[in-house]
């Protein structure tokens, strides 16, 4: 989509591109977005704990975790703003954009300063009860606090204008701003160190950095949608429609963040701390896996609105399968090859002893991803319909289900029962998932067959059964790379269309003729 486009009061046809090779190019853009960062951070924390030392470098952590508690302040505000500037460049209706964007921020700001108020209120509770912090600690930890609060609105409007462009398809510019902030959570406190700053002094650079970062997304959004200046106003009768779907995406955030974390708290609680490192370890390696497919699902909530906005019911469910399978393309191997080689890579990244205690841990914990890495397809499509009140409701259920079954197969199994209750709860909440979508959008066995979604199932088992061949005959790093090879020629020749190899050759070929 072109920066340069017109932008009349009302457009013929919708100003989103959501064309296979945007769509591909934009995975591709948040994998590098999300990818980056990560490896940045794995290459400066060591120097942050030996410089901050570990007591301010766990004060430290708290600060990132409090910044990331604050997508729960904005009552899901962020992803109503996405949603309806989505359905309005899908209806081709723009001059209803502004009033969604301006009253939308408008709100953010009043419940950050609401926010800030709360923090420098408990402030001192905070830091004296709940957080126990050192007595040493206190008087510095506590000023961190209160400039942390001081940026709360400047985060809750920045996350609104990232949702325009989202809802506009521009992960191109979206990284373009994310990628630098990301990175400046490990670099300012290296600066900080160099110049011999304390927590207050990295935090505040921190909230500078942020400030920068919002006049930076309202320039682009600015640019990319010049309609906003047209009309700078607040519209009340909106209020209650943004709090009506963006209440259910923050419950829905919430209930995501305690189902993922409350199975550690299970394992403290029946076992010792010593197996909830061994659990957690082979736990985030599978996590880290899921930028693969989080990284194209990120795209489908604002692609969906804004089909639904268009009234493109083909579209959407051509969308939907699509999403399946290049998932299952993407992810299966992946887990696959994690499955049959976790042993070896566990001693190699941690030791024998987690290798020893972890291996089927990870084995049961990626199989149960590869389950629940679909639900994000009919979970973003519940979303995009404007039924996120659904998937809150699904979610609650899972919860409800799952917090009983944890603690059974835990005390029964240790941690491997964990790893378990998490696979089920996987399966479940994936299989309620599109069982309700598909009610929603009827999905017909022609747009199953068009695009090969039971071929990409069946390569799935054919691949497992050359993984065990490999691992009987004990081929070791010649069968993890004849299983990488042997992956890419049965995806290539057997689940892809003839419409999709030639997407793909023609691309290809298109950047080795750029590059010579």
């Amino acid at each position: 989509m072109k920066e340069s486009h017109s932008y009349s009061s009302v457009s013929a046809k919708p100003a989103v591109d959501l064309r296979s090779i945007n769509i591909a190019r934009n995975t591709v853009i948040n994998i590098i977005g999300i990818g980056v960062p990560y490896i940045v951070g794995f290459f400066c924390i060591p120097y942050i704990i030996r410089g901050l030392g570990v007591d301010r470098f766990g004060v430290l952590t708290l600060v990132w975790a409090i910044v990331g508690y604050f997508s729960f302040v904005d009552l899901g505000l962020a992803k109503a703003s996405t949603k309806f500037v989505a359905e309005s460049l899908g209806k081709g209706e723009l001059s209803n954009i502004p009033k969604y964007v301006w009253t939308t921020i408008f709100m953010q700001c009043v419940l950050g300063l609401i926010g800030f108020l709360i923090i420098l209120l408990t402030a001192p509770l905070l830091v004296d009860k709940i957080l126990n912090i050192p007595p040493e600690f206190t008087a510095e930890v506590l000023r961190t606090v209160v400039i942390i609060g001081f940026s709360l609105p400047i985060i809750l409007v920045s996350s609104s204008l990232r949702g325009i462009l989202e809802a506009s398809q521009r992960f191109d510019l979206i990284n373009l701003i994310k990628i630098p902030i990301s990175i400046s959570f490990y670099l300012v406190p290296l600066i900080g160190l160099a110049f011999h700053w304390q927590l207050p002094g990295i935090v505040t650079l921190m909230v500078v950095i942020r400030l920068l970062s919002l006049v930076a997304w309202l320039i682009i959004c600015l640019r990319v949608h010049p309609v906003l200046l047209e009309s700078i106003s607040f519209h009340g009768p909106l209020i209650k429609v943004l709090l009506r779907f963006g209440g259910w995406v923050s419950l829905s955030s919430i209930l995501f963040y305690v189902t993922m974390s409350i199975d550690r708290f299970i394992i403290g609680s029946l076992l010792s701390l010593k197996d909830v490192s061994y659990y957690s370890a082979p736990l985030e390696v599978v996590m880290r896996i899921g930028i693969i497919p989080g990284s194209f699902t990120m795209i489908l909530f604002a692609a969906f609105s804004s089909l639904e906005g268009g009234n493109q019911e083909e579209r959407s469910k051509m969308l939907f399968v699509r999403s399946i399978k290049y998932i299952l393309m993407s992810i299966g191997p992946v887990v696959l090859i994690l499955v049959f080689y976790a042993k070896p890579f566990l001693r190699i990244w941690l030791g024998s002893e987690f290798a020893h205690r972890s291996t089927l841990v990870i084995q049961i914990l990626a199989i149960g991803f590869l389950v629940s890495s679909l639900s994000g397809v009919p979970f973003n499509l519940l979303f995009g319909k404007g039924r996120a009140d659904l998937a809150a409701k699904l979610q609650i259920v899972e919860l409800c289900l799952y917090i009983p079954l944890a603690f059974l197969l835990i005390k029964f199994w240790g941690i491997n029962g964990a790893a378990l209750a998490m696979a089920v709860k996987s399966v479940l909440i994936t299989v309620l998932y599109f069982k309700v979508s598909m009610k929603i959008k009827p999905i017909k066995l022609q747009h199953l067959l068009e695009i090969n979604l039971m071929k990409s199932i069946i390569s799935i088992f054919v691949l497992a059964a050359i993984l065990i061949l490999i691992t009987y005959l004990r081929l070791k790093l010649y069968g993890f790379i004849l299983a990488i090879i042997i992956s890419a020629i049965i995806t290539f020749f057997y689940v892809l269309t003839r419409k999709e190899k030639q997407f793909i050759s023609r691309h290809i070929f298109s950047l080795f003729l750029k590059t010579h």
